[in-house]
């Protein structure tokens, strides 16, 4: 669960309720390695990218732009943080998220099975590694971590970053994730109550078909 402020997330999680250097969240992502260094950039897989733009598919909804991922560690410095970013930093993140989606609910479907959803791209490094060839189970956790939470500051239709707090995440991890892999992770919100957000997710191979 995350508990905002005023809102929660359930992936189950509860939640409640975007400078100076160069943007590294371009549309070429994917990563490879040898011997342990990581080689950049490489094409988004065929399931990341719309034929028309080369970037994700534009039924994701709009990109988040947040400063702190976007401006380095310079600006996270200036702003009182202390070290980079768990998951969002390009260069140090033993697991990547390369960039966040959001759509939210229209009034004319507000009532539908159409809800605040967010969709992003995660890549699996090398130092994510626990198993030989596998990625550790706590790096996938901390994924449904990330994404929940985003989802649950964008639960009033706008995005907030920290207005909130992870209350209880419950994860099943269904099957390991090879180091290298590129993935997508989702969680859209399925109940608010009072400053609670309900919140699912899910980290799934397209390439694949979605396991």
């Amino acid at each position: 669960h995350l508990l905002l402020p005023s809102v929660v997330c359930k992936g189950m999680a509860e939640h409640d309720s975007n400078g100076t250097e160069p943007n590294r969240n371009g549309n070429h992502h994917s990563e490879s390695s040898k011997e342990g260094k990581l080689t950049l950039p490489l094409p988004l897989p065929s399931w990341a990218r719309e034929d028309r733009n080369n970037g994700p598919p534009s039924h994701w909804g709009t990109k988040l732009i947040i400063p702190e991922w976007e401006n380095g560690i310079g600006y996270r410095q200036r702003e009182g943080w202390e070290g980079t970013d768990l998951m969002h930093d390009y260069e140090k993140s033993a697991v990547y998220i390369s960039e966040y989606h959001v759509s939210y609910p229209t009034n004319s479907n507000s009532n539908s099975n159409h809800l605040t959803t967010l969709t992003g791209i995660v890549h699996y490094r090398p130092s994510s590694e626990s198993h030989a060839g596998y990625c550790h189970g706590g790096s996938m956790t901390s994924v449904m971590d990330d994404v929940i939470g985003w989802c649950g500051f964008c639960a009033s239709g706008v995005c907030v970053p920290w207005s909130g707090y992870t209350v209880q995440i419950d994860t099943a991890l269904k099957m390991p994730i090879q180091v290298g892999s590129v993935l997508k992770v989702r969680a859209w919100i399925v109940e608010r109550r009072g400053r609670k957000v309900f919140i699912e997710a899910e980290i799934v191979d397209p390439g694949l078909g979605g396991v």
